[in-house]
């Protein structure tokens, strides 16, 4: 009876610890990968911002050949691009061929342009219906019922003659976007 309680009490013994152990060591983990977790990704939109700002700079034109000249005999504008090209090389799982570095130092990139966007707003009473929109980025805006408009505009039309429904579509470089509404809303 010795021999069985002793090794009974040697496994509660063993199992107190593992549990006290796990206790301990669990939240430790979990607090190290979770750290570890929080770094990657503070990292990653640090490389991020710095992509869109070397995207920025390369962007904009290079200045003149009249800026002053630093040390190593280029001008700021060189060096800044130069910067701007060697971050987005660093950090781009396809590398820039030194023909495509050349070319960024003495181009801008080519802008994307913005996709449109729109807003239309339909107010009822008795009498009138008041259709009120506005466009950004667009080339071509039109309004079914009505036909092509002005980027932006307010359009009154008599209760017996509007629409149930009115859909504004705004075109632009960007691409197109679509805003519905109904009297009813």
């Amino acid at each position: 009876m010795g021999k069985k309680t002793d090794r009974f009490d040697l496994i509660q013994i063993i199992l107190k610890s593992i549990t006290t152990l796990s206790i301990v060591a669990i939240p430790l983990i979990i607090s190290f990968y979770s750290n570890r977790l929080t770094e990657a990704i503070n990292d990653k939109e640090l490389k991020l911002k710095y992509v869109e700002l070397s995207i920025k700079i390369l962007s904009d034109a290079p200045w003149d050949n009249t800026s002053e000249k630093s040390e190593s005999g280029k001008n700021d504008s060189d060096n800044i691009r130069q910067w701007a090209i060697d971050i987005i090389d660093e950090l781009a799982p396809i590398k820039m061929t030194k023909a495509t570095k050349d070319e960024l130092k003495k181009k801008r990139l080519i802008n994307i342009p913005k996709s449109p966007t729109c807003s239309l707003i339909i107010q009822k009473n008795e009498k009138n219906v008041t259709l009120s929109w506005s466009t950004s980025n667009a080339t071509s805006v039109e309004i079914s019922g009505i036909g092509p408009v002005g980027p932006s505009g307010i359009r009154t039309i008599d209760i017996n003659n509007a629409a149930d429904d009115y859909t504004l579509i705004a075109i632009g470089a960007g691409g197109s976007t679509t805003c519905r509404r109904s009297i009813t809303d």
